[in-house]
């Protein structure tokens, strides 16, 4: 048994030829493509309500494209509606966005189109230049850098005064301490601090006798 709504829908489609003056055959296939067609469309409007506008896109490159895919979409009256509010819940959140939501429900869909191509450029005209910073990790390892330099700076001058102390047979500090008893120029030198000591104390303590 076929209901009252399957037989309109065959009759609407078979028209004007009568349902009963077709095949079995022929019926089936008006009624494989009207199904088809369905699904298209269904296709069509999802694709449609679920595509965003991205974020290098122009207003008028994603108003142009919000045109393209309700092509199949067959809204019919309402192309200029669903066209508007497709085109506003496109956009990210951000300034225009909010700029287009303060517009009153009866504004066209060109009118909205050039609301938000005026608040882009505005927007554009007072961007502030970009400064690029510097990652938290490449800072800190520039100040550990200079931090172990100047500490090797620390510990090399730290090791050349252990080196070079002052040495206790001669008083001088040009040679390490590890030359004290190679150094011949150091041996002599001390021999002629000790004629220094002798020729500079002897005579005061000859003085006493």
């Amino acid at each position: 048994m076929m209901g009252e709504d399957a037989y309109k829908l065959i009759y609407n489609l078979s028209s004007p030829t009568l349902p009963e003056e077709r095949t079995y055959e022929k019926l089936t296939q008006l009624l494989d493509k009207f199904f088809a067609s369905q699904k298209s469309v269904l296709a069509e409007r999802y694709k449609f309500y679920e595509s965003k506008k991205h974020e290098k896109e122009s207003a008028k490159e994603w108003a142009a494209r919000v045109r393209s895919m309700a092509v199949n979409c067959e809204f019919g009256a309402e192309l200029e509606i669903c066209l508007r509010d497709k085109f506003v819940c496109g956009f990210e959140k951000g300034p225009i966005l909010d700029r287009m939501l303060e517009e009153k429900n009866e504004v066209s869909f060109d009118k909205m189109l050039d609301v938000a191509s005026n608040k882009m450029a505005a927007l554009e005209n007072y961007k502030i230049p970009f400064i690029k910073e510097e990652p938290i990790n490449h800072v800190r390892s520039q100040k550990e850098k200079r931090s172990q330099g100047q500490s090797g700076v620390r510990q090399g001058s730290d090791t050349f005064k252990e080196n070079f102390e002052k040495c206790p047979r001669c008083g001088g500090r040009n040679h390490p301490k590890e030359g004290y008893a190679k150094d011949r120029t150091h041996s002599r030198k001390i021999l002629r601090n000790a004629r220094d000591v002798e020729e500079e104390i002897i005579p005061k303590i000859s003085v006493f006798f």
